[in-house]
């Protein structure tokens, strides 16, 4: 774990998220199998939703979430810690930007029908006061949408590495209740406790990046697909959440 004051760590991840900004890391992302399965599966959940009133993404990035949203007249709004991903995302696609945290986001109680947070919660030293932000904002017939990547089956039998660091990849969710990782139970947990019932859990992606990465035959992605439909709980590599609030 990162050493040091909590406000010093956030000041590193800050400017290390600046650093790595300066390429367009995830629009170059999409070349990627596995990150267009991660992307495809969670606009499968989110096509079958009513959204009704404004959406937020919350650590935007480069927006390539946003640029695949179809908001059909509502705001949009992007929200990132990085200034120079959030100027790449505007000259994409047409939405409000705002620099902020996720734990300090900068918006009134009940402001958005749709708080989307995908792969950011595993990067934050203060998550727990990031899920109470992502349910502050929301509205009481909103929807959010988290999505984690997850320490599955696969890489377990296979003894593959833990995707942790002291700078950026701050804990690992698991579907495992063993030590040093964070049980997706314990996630779904704390949503509850801020007053949101999970409505859906799908995941994608069955093997390691590792793998998708030796492999890329047509037959082998199929296979891949196949198995990730299978609804088995630990066999995903990413882990995509649907919470709505409890009335």
């Amino acid at each position: 774990m990162f050493q040091g004051s909590r406000e010093h760590q956030k000041e590193f991840l800050i400017a290390l998220n600046e650093m790595e900004a300066e390429t367009e890391y995830h629009w170059d992302m999409l070349n990627l199998y596995w990150e267009c399965r991660r992307l495809a599966c969670i606009l499968s959940v989110l096509e079958r939703i009513s959204v009704e009133g404004n959406i937020i993404d919350v650590g935007c990035g480069d927006g390539v979430l946003l640029w695949h949203l179809e908001s059909a007249g509502l705001q949009k709004v992007g929200a990132d810690v990085s200034l120079t991903r959030l100027h790449r995302s505007q000259s994409r696609c047409q939405a409000l930007y705002v620099q902020a945290e996720a734990t300090e986001l900068p918006f009134l109680n009940h402001t958005f029908d749709l708080v989307v947070c995908t792969d950011v919660l595993e990067h934050l030293p203060a998550m727990e006061r990031a899920v109470s932000e992502l349910a502050r904002i929301c509205t009481d017939k909103g929807h959010i949408l988290i999505s984690v990547p997850c320490y599955n089956i696969y890489r377990l039998l296979t003894g593959k590495k833990r995707y942790i660091s002291p700078y950026t990849h701050l804990r690992e969710f698991s579907y495992f209740d063993a030590a040093g990782f964070e049980p997706v139970a314990t996630l779904i947990n704390q949503f509850r406790k801020e007053g949101f019932l999970l409505t859906e859990r799908k995941g994608t992606c069955v093997f390691d990046i590792r793998v998708y990465q030796k492999h890329t035959s047509p037959v082998f992605r199929m296979i891949d697909r196949l198995l990730s439909q299978l609804p088995l709980r630990g066999l995903h590599l990413y882990e995509i959440l649907l919470f709505r609030r409890i009335k």
